[in-house]
């Protein structure tokens, strides 16, 4: 488990769509073709909450290599004066640790 606390200067609305670019965040990213393409998927939900699954597209299986959930971000994303504020933990299923 990781533990996220990121702050940024940019509105909540435009961070949110930059989360959403999966290609702008896969951006210099290095990565084996033959294995996939890694792909996020974030959901909204109420009180600004919000959950990013992963996963490697282009292959049958999700990244942890099981039909089980992959490795996921949950948190919140919260907008003052001083900025927008992502704060959550990113965690992969226990299976996948064995």
């Amino acid at each position: 488990m990781i533990f996220i606390n990121l702050r940024t200067p940019l509105p909540k609305d435009k961070l949110t769509k930059l989360l959403s670019d999966n290609e702008f965040v896969n951006d210099g990213v290095k990565f084996e073709e033959k294995l996939g393409k890694p792909r996020m998927h974030l959901k909204e939900k109420r009180n600004a909450k919000i959950r990013i699954t992963c996963e490697l597209t282009g292959r049958p299986t999700r990244d942890d290599s099981f039909f089980l959930l992959g490795t996921y971000f949950k948190g919140k994303i919260t907008e003052t004066d001083e900025g927008t504020f992502l704060k959550g933990h990113i965690t992969t299923a226990p299976i996948y640790h064995l």
